[in-house]
């Protein structure tokens, strides 16, 4: 069975084109005013337009928006301590892709505007500050299954912005025009920070995320747990990374074209071509030595945006 990523949010399409955005950024028109009950009205200015020099066909898998949508949306934010902020039909192609003079680009095969999904997350991190809070230090890590779990090595320092849901939320909204007043839902931030590797043994998933966003999730396999070769639990780190090498056991030699270990040099994350499928209950019987082997079509995307250092936690 071909494994292929899963997003939540992003495609990794469209994470990895995001990124190229970056070196094409326009400051967008500024966003209306957040109203305090008690206070002037805060200006925000949001960065992080991009221009179609490199042509429409980079745009396949971001989404659309069409006219009439976008010109029935109005969104009233509610940001607690009676602050609201507005999103309507005046301020909302801010979040499209724009032509060199600063216009929305219209797809002429779809007739629809693109969203930006970095001017999506650049909004929402400038209401961040909005609804950011201390919380007591805890030990409770939310995984995306929607389990706590306690990890001595975690601590809650916070909460934020819950940027996986809202984006999700705010896409949807633009692409159906919809009128609605929404409160911004909030996360728990950690002191490992917000972009780490997540990897669900129990259901055999591994997700990575950026600055509170999901950009790639991919089926694994993990160690035997009936030989006792079971991948250990805990939090972890990115400790190098190696292209093209051979992974040497008691009994074997594997080549592997990406090599992340983890703990020590002998348990990493790792293409492994020598399988057809991933998922499922593999691990409890064909399982690896004790790493987490990933579709290698997966892993060419996983490797590049990982970093030496970045935290990894894993669990059953």
């Amino acid at each position: 069975m071909k494994n292929s990523v899963r997003t939540l949010c992003l495609s990794a399409r469209t994470a990895a084109l995001t990124a190229v955005l970056l070196g094409s950024l326009a400051v967008m028109p500024e966003m209306p005013a957040v109203h305090a009950a008690s206070s002037s009205p805060a200006s925000q200015t949001v960065s992080g337009s991009a221009s179609v020099s490199t042509g429409k066909e980079a745009w396949a898998g971001f989404p659309r928006v069409s006219p009439a949508a976008l010109a029935s949306v109005h969104l009233t934010y509610d940001l607690g301590g009676g602050r609201t902020y507005v999103l309507d039909k005046n301020d909302a192609p801010a979040l499209l892709i724009t032509n060199a003079d600063g216009t929305p680009f219209m797809d002429p095969d779809t007739g629809s505007y693109i969203i930006n999904p970095l001017a999506v997350q650049t909004l929402l991190k400038n209401l961040n500050p909005y609804v950011a809070s201390s919380v007591p230090n805890g030990n409770a890590f939310l995984t995306t299954s929607g389990r706590l779990l306690t990890f001595t090595k975690i601590k809650t320092t916070g909460r934020e912005v819950n940027y996986q849901a809202e984006s999700n939320y705010l896409v949807t909204a633009l692409c159906s025009g919809a009128t609605a007043a929404h409160p911004l839902t909030t996360r728990d931030t950690y002191n490992i920070g917000d972009t780490y590797v997540e990897i669900d043994m129990t259901n055999q998933m591994l997700y990575y995320y950026q600055d509170g966003i999901c950009a790639l999730s991919t089926q694994i396999v993990t160690g035997n747990t009936s030989n006792g070769h079971a991948t250990p639990q805990g939090v972890f780190k990115v400790l190098n990374k190696v292209r093209d090498t051979n992974l040497i056991g008691k009994d074997y030699v594997s080549h592997v074209d990406y090599w992340v270990p983890i703990i020590g040099n002998s348990i990493g994350i790792h293409d492994a071509t020598w399988r057809s499928r991933f998922g499922g209950d593999i691990f409890e019987t064909g399982g690896s030595h004790g790493c987490i082997n990933v579709p290698l079509e997966n892993m060419k995307i996983l490797y590049p945006i990982l970093t030496v250092g970045t935290p990894v936690v894993a669990f059953y």
